[in-house]
This record gives structure tokens, sequence and C-alpha cells, in this order.
């Protein structure tokens, strides 16, 4: 019932004025541009939905369009927005991310994230190093 009222709406807005279900009060449930139907904790930001669709798109997101409308990575979700996702592999996971989201896949995926550039920073800093010290035998 809910797939046909789904195909048969023409809006995000229009589904879920359609659906008679219960929905829990701590749970929001947005929309990609597709239609796809995903569901979050309420108070979820624009990054815990781009993680929610896929870890690629959110460790590359640099903003949204939410129901056609520019906004930040800061911006809270409400039941029934459309969202579509920007990137830009120029744009990476920021430490304050994890300020703001919500979700534990998101959480967990930004940590991950920044714990292996971290590494990265520091396999730098001692080829740096080495080459410097070999530099000068």
């Amino acid at each position: 019932r809910i797939r046909e009222i789904i195909l048969n709406s023409n809006t995000p807005q229009e589904v879920i004025s359609n659906t008679k279900f219960e929905v829990s009060y701590d749970r929001i449930f947005c929309f990609s541009p597709q239609g796809k139907l995903i569901a979050l904790p309420k108070n979820s930001t624009v990054i815990d939905f781009a993680f929610a669709v896929h870890s690629d798109i959110g460790k590359n997101c640099s903003g949204a369009k939410i129901n056609g409308t520019f906004s930040s990575l800061k911006t809270t979700l409400q039941n029934g927005d459309q969202v579509e996702i920007m990137k830009s592999q120029n744009f990476q996971v920021q430490d304050w991310w994890l300020d703001i989201v919500t979700t534990n896949k998101a959480k967990m995926e930004i940590k991950k994230f920044l714990t292996r550039n971290k590494i990265e920073e520091k396999i730098k800093v001692v080829k740096y190093i080495l080459a410097k010290h070999i530099g000068t035998m």
C-alpha cells in the first residue's frame, strides 16, 4: 500500500500527507531526488543523510539542496524533506562534523576518515625527516 502511495504521488509532501501510518517521534523520513526514502533519527543533518546514502557521498559532501534550496551542511532535516547532496572531490571530512551528526554510521565513518588522514600525515612527516637525514649523510 505504501509503495502504491509513493509511486502515485508527485511530491514528497504528498507522500507524507497521503500515508496514515504512525511515525515515531524520534525518527524523520527524507527523500533522495530519485524518491528513495531514508529514515534518520530526529535532529539529523545533511551530513547524516549523505552518509546514510553512501560512505563515499558522505566523505565528499560539500552542501545540499533541501526541497530545491541550497543549504549548509549544518542544516537539520525535517520530515518529508527532499535532499540532494552536493559533492566535491576537493571537499573532505572535517573535525567539526562530529559535533553535528547524530547517526552512529556518520560518526564512525568520520572518525575512520580522520584517523586515516592523521596516519597519512605522520607518514609524510617521517618520510620528510628521513629524506633530510639521509641527504645529510
